[in-house]
């Protein structure tokens, strides 16, 4: 990843090695997906890029339009 201060989704974790914190609404989006509800301070959470539009050893690459 080319910038690495970049957050598209807007959930806090580690950033340039800086610890951030996990928000009200991000724990509440993120108890959505647990068998219970967590407390802050059991929750890490970070920004991660799953795609890009570069191409891959196929020769093929997403759309830019497709990545949003």
């Amino acid at each position: 990843m080319k910038d690495n201060k970049l957050i598209k989704s807007g959930v806090s974790g580690v950033v340039d090695g800086e610890n951030q914190t996990v928000g009200d609404d991000e724990l509440e989006l993120i108890n959505r997906f647990t068998r219970r509800n967590l407390e802050k301070s059991e929750v890490y959470a970070f920004s991660v890029v799953l795609c890009d539009n570069d191409v891959d050893r196929d020769g093929e690459r997403f759309t830019t339009e497709s990545l949003f």
